[in-house]
């Protein structure tokens, strides 16, 4: 296996095979990690407006004046923003703390939307239709200020009742925690069948991924060729046929999340068989939402 570059959408676009995500980083991390990523040739970025640092990435990406066109730029919309008159400003925010005129993708954070009650505790708001906040999405399309749309956190279930609703574009993202103690592997055949390239988000695990990162069968792995653990999960992760977007402020992660590795068709199958099952990110304690 070689590690490709990129992976073309069901709309024609592409979208890079390695980018840097950004989540529960500082200011100040945000803007020296996207420096590091930029001088080891990333040019695909993942932001939310729950993380609240866009700006810093759009002022980062400025003072190196990389042209927009190599540039993959995704933003997730918070839930809280999911209303009709919400989505249009909270997109034109985006737009503008990113300094630029179009968004790559733009993504539903969840598949429900939020209610933000007293105290700022979020609840679930079942009485909203989805199928609103994707019709007012679809309008930043036609005027060619995003160019893809897609979903996270989406299950089939999910991604079936978002089709239902009606929409004239088809979902062509869908980022998920995957690595190889959570495949989804039903998910995954699900999302290929219709059209949908999977963003892996915490391909490493995470915070608390250490027992994968662990794992012996990687680590010999990892060894025979004098890589890095992280570098055999994304080579597994992208011969699967999903991008990826670690989360790294280190700038030797950072450079070395970027260099490829070639995988046995054999040691794919053996990463392929690993029956520990984890799924680290829990967005219901995380959060503070229950149900979600």
């Amino acid at each position: 296996m070689s590690v490709q570059d990129a992976f073309q959408l069901a709309n024609r676009r592409w979208i890079p095979a390695v980018g840097l995500g950004t989540w529960r980083m500082t200011k100040s991390q945000v803007s020296t990690s996207v420096q590091y990523a930029l001088e080891s040739g990333y040019r695909h970025f993942d932001t939310a407006s729950a993380f609240g640092t866009a700006h810093i990435l759009g002022d980062t990406l400025a003072r190196f004046d990389i042209p927009r066109e190599p540039l993959f730029l995704s933003y997730k919309l918070w839930p809280t923003e999911y209303r009709r008159h919400h989505v249009r400003p909270a997109v034109e925010k985006m737009l503008q703390d990113l300094q630029v005129d179009y968004l790559d993708a733009v993504l539903l954070h969840f598949p429900v939307a939020f209610h933000t009650g007293a105290g700022g505790k979020l609840t679930i708001d079942r009485t909203h239709d989805i199928g609103e906040t994707w019709s007012e999405l679809e309008t930043f399309v036609t005027e060619g200020r995003i160019r893809s749309l897609g979903v996270s956190n989406f299950s089939i279930a999910d991604l079936n009742h978002l089709q239902s609703r009606g929409g004239k574009i088809a979902p062509v993202l869908n980022q998920v925690e995957l690595h190889p103690f959570h495949p989804q592997w039903e998910l995954l055949e699900y999302c290929r069948n219709h059209g949908i390239h999977m963003i892996a988000a915490s391909p490493l695990g995470g915070t608390a991924g250490k027992a994968l990162r662990n794992d012996p069968t990687i680590n010999r792995i990892a060894q025979a060729h004098n890589k890095t653990v992280a570098q055999v999960l994304l080579s597994w992760a992208i011969k699967r046929g999903t991008s990826v977007v670690p989360r790294s402020t280190d700038p030797q992660r950072i450079a070395s999340n970027m260099k490829g590795m070639s995988l046995t068709d054999g040691e794919v199958a053996e990463i392929n068989d690993l029956e520990e099952r984890a799924q680290f990110i829990d967005h219901s304690k995380v959060l503070g939402i229950a149900g979600l």
